[in-house]
């Protein structure tokens, strides 16, 4: 029988490309299952990847949140529990590229359930960056620049309809049915550059 604990000889040394590749392989497996709304068990993977690496529980978890802040710093959707970490290697930017050229509809994420009002303001997350290796610059200019502005124009319009018709529901709910005519979304009917 084999044991699960992690090879002692792999503490402390960089990943090889094929540690990369199951790593990444397995992140993006997980990811498939959270876009598809199937369950799955972090804790499994992690067993699983132990037994193929020699890498220790706490190891592939720092790996994976690696691959969470390639995704965020792409501003593309990242596993939930994975928090990015930004001390990625090269080799595991060049191995998620390759998942990136084979995954049309990456954005998809799950979307989020539908925002309660009493909890629609909240603080903005803080964004956490740190320096960009030479790797990492060169996938983020490969990667669809204008894409990405238009899915975020088209988020932000989205948002701003939302923001407008809560307003516009708080008002009816509060018994001035009569203001809701006066509520006027700014950006779309006056332009843009009120602030």
């Amino acid at each position: 029988m084999e044991s699960e604990l992690p090879n002692p000889a792999q503490s402390g040394t960089d990943w090889s490309l094929e540690e990369v590749a199951a790593v990444v392989t397995d992140y993006f497996a997980m990811f498939a299952d959270e876009v598809a709304g199937r369950p799955y068990n972090k804790r499994e993977h992690n067993r699983a990847l132990q037994a193929v690496t020699g890498r220790s529980a706490g190891s592939i978890e720092f790996k994976h949140q690696n691959i969470s802040a390639v995704l965020a710093e792409l501003g593309l959707p990242w596993l939930r529990g994975h928090k990015p970490r930004f001390n990625y290697q090269d080799a595991l930017v060049a191995e998620i590229e390759g998942y990136l050229a084979g995954i049309p509809d990456l954005d998809a994420a799950p979307a989020s359930p539908p925002i309660a009002v009493r909890t629609l303001f909240v603080p903005p997350p803080a964004r956490q960056t740190g320096p960009r290796n030479a790797a990492m610059e060169r996938l983020v200019r490969k990667f669809d620049p204008a894409g990405r502005d238009e899915r975020n124009r088209a988020l932000g319009f989205a948002g701003e309809e939302f923001v407008v018709e809560v307003e516009k529901r708080r008002l009816h709910a509060a018994g001035r049915s009569d203001l809701t005519k006066k509520v006027v979304w700014v950006a779309r009917d006056e332009g843009d550059g009120v602030g």
